[in-house]
């Protein structure tokens, strides 16, 4: 039994929770402690209760800049050093965002979007955005210990549906990595089972559903990891970073 030391930088909380439920089938055999290092939650009521980086993929970009401002190498970061894993979240929809969409007005890098056609596949463009959390880490090679990404396509919540519905939803799989409207989706369900609502075209994810689906969505991993390649490749990462501790 080892208990592994884990951070995790995300866009949101409903993320963190699909994560760790995922982390809990993983780990099944293994005791681990997460810590979720974004969105910081110390900060009252300013910036939506998520700290001075905020919350979302601009803060996940906060976040990587503000380790690299730090002007120490990651690997010689003593903050860093105390976990044996950081998961850095970003849904795979960011790759079709601008900067200015998450206020940051002097990116590193003009690399957002970043989509590469066709898509489907989505792997394409997985990479490509993968290329660029490198960059806001200022690192040419690929991600090194004790980093792994978690590019859920093209959102969190792709993962959610296949766990609820995918087994009765036959159409839900299709393409269900190049899914546009997946938190629509979502959203139509009946009240008694909806974990997002739609409020005048803004979507909003009530925290407390996705924690009651939390035993579900880990129950069902393995069937996730068979539709989701994303769901897969992540897995792997996990097993292989645990694996060499």
């Amino acid at each position: 039994m080892s208990d592994y030391r884990i951070g995790i930088v995300v866009e949101g909380t409903t993320d963190r929770i699909v994560i760790e439920s995922a982390l809990n089938k993983i780990f099944a055999e293994h005791t681990y402690t997460l810590t979720q290092l974004q969105p910081e939650l110390s900060d009252g009521f300013h910036h939506g209760g998520f700290g001075l980086r905020g919350s979302g993929w601009g803060g996940v970009y906060q976040w990587c800049r503000q380790m690299v401002n730090m002007n120490i190498a990651l690997a010689d970061n003593l903050f860093l050093q105390k976990f044996d894993m950081i998961i850095i979240h970003l849904d795979a929809d960011v790759a079709e965002k601008n900067y200015q969409d998450a206020n940051i007005a002097n990116p590193i890098e003009n690399d957002l979007p970043c989509v590469v056609q066709p898509w489907p596949p989505a792997s394409h463009t997985i990479q490509a955005l993968e290329q660029v959390v490198l960059s806001w880490l200022n690192l040419k090679e690929p991600l090194p210990e004790p980093f792994v990404m978690c590019i859920p396509s093209k959102c969190t919540e792709a993962w959610v549906a296949v766990a609820l519905y995918g087994k009765i939803d036959p159409n839900l799989l299709v393409d269900i990595e190049c899914h546009s409207n997946i938190e629509n989706y979502l959203a139509q369900k009946p009240a008694i089972e909806r974990l997002i609502r739609n409020k005048k075209g803004k979507m909003k994810k009530i925290t407390q559903k996705y924690s009651e689906k939390s035993e579900k969505i880990t129950r069902q991993w393995d069937y996730i990891t068979q539709k989701c390649h994303q769901a897969e490749r992540f897995t792997q990462h996990i097993v292989v970073m645990s694996s060499i501790l």
